[in-house]
This record gives C-alpha cells, structure tokens and sequence, in this order.
C-alpha cells in the first residue's frame, strides 16, 4: 500500500494541491509487481494512484474513478520522486491538460524511474522508504448529454413530457438534469426551464453555482 504521508494545498488560483504517498523500501527490490494507494479526492472527484513495477523500471498513473458516461475531466498533473540529498535530483514526469474519460480513465509513464537509480541515487529516505508527490491542478470537468426529442413533442402545443439526462457524479453526490418545455403564448415561443437534480445525500446540505 501507498500510504499518504502529506497532503498540501497551495491556495492559487488552480486550486493546486500536492499529495505525498509513501513506498515502502520493497518496491525496488522484492518481486511484487506494483502498490497502490487509497482513494483520494480532487476536484470534486475521486482518484487513485498506482505505482507499477516491471523488470527494470517503476512506473507511477493517475487513474480517474468516475464510471458516468458523458463526463470528461481535464487536469494538469505531476509526479516527482523527491531525493534525499536535494531537491535539484529529483525526478518528475508532467502532464498538462490531459482529458479522462470513462473509456480512457488511467494515465501515467511506465518508465518513470530506474530501478537501478532508486537505489543508487539516494532517492531512498532515512527509513528506507521512497516519498513521490502527485500535484494537481487546474481542474475543469464537462457533462455532456444527449437527448432525443420525441416525436409527439415536436408539437407546438405538447408540454406534458419532461426530458432527463442520466446521471452523474459530481461533488461526490449523484445529480441529472432535466428539460421541462414550458407553454408559450401568441407573441412568444416556447421556453424550454433547465433543472439540475441532486440525488443522493439529502441530510448534507451542498452550494452549487
């Protein structure tokens, strides 16, 4: 297991935020093929992250747990292997403005660092242990829905059937949108009223713009 050893928000105007995961000294050296972490939260949205271990090199990914259609989440990120002796050493693979889908939902380098260099370039702690950050920032998530017009509600005077999206996760809540056609009169045109729907954890009280 990964275990989260610090956890930093920076306060800018990204809503940057650094956590800090812990691996164990094995990693380099033991059979075990890769470690992982528990879930974090950010940007309104669970992650979690995994360290991949192959013949010669050890690799980090972000994943995204979202399992909605229709949503994507944009996100710069890094990762960087902090060395014990200074900062200048360290190793740090970025990635800026990567889209995750449902369909493409983990993304990362599978060649992030040597197994050679993580016990030879002091990239070790004083316990043994490797401490890799994962920042994120500037976060922007789009829902993207369609939704068929049924046939009898192409008539100007068909108000009756309301239209909703499915659902999606958000702010760790569950929410759809729906599309009630309002009536007009002779001097307008039909409007069409857009409402959001929270589903789910209805004793947490939630702020939305």
């Amino acid at each position: 297991m990964a275990k989260l050893h610090r956890f930093v928000k920076l306060n800018d105007r990204f809503d940057s935020q650094i956590f800090t995961f812990e691996l164990p000294a094995k990693v380099a050296t033991d059979t075990i093929s890769g470690t992982w972490s528990k879930d974090i939260v950010y940007g309104y949205h669970k992650w979690t992250v995994s360290f991949i271990r192959n013949d010669s090199h050890l690799g980090c990914f972000l994943k995204w747990l979202s399992n909605c259609g229709g949503m994507k989440c944009q996100i710069d990120f890094s990762f960087t292997l902090l060395n014990r002796e200074h900062f200048t050493r360290n190793e740090t693979f970025i990635e800026k403005g990567f889209v995750f889908t449902t369909e493409l939902n983990q993304h990362g380098r599978q060649t992030f660092v040597g197994l050679n260099d993580l016990l030879e370039k002091d990239f070790s702690q004083v316990t043994g242990d490797y401490l890799i950050e994962l920042e994120m920032r500037k976060v922007n998530c789009v829902f993207e829905s369609y939704i068929r017009l049924p046939r009898e509600m192409q008539s100007r005077y068909a108000y009756e059937t309301k239209l909703e999206s499915a659902y999606f996760s958000f702010g760790l809540f569950d929410w759809s949108i729906s599309l009630i056609p309002s009536e007009g009169n002779m001097h307008q045109d039909e409007n069409i009223i857009i409402q959001l729907h929270r589903h789910t954890s209805f004793d947490h009280l939630c702020n939305v713009r």
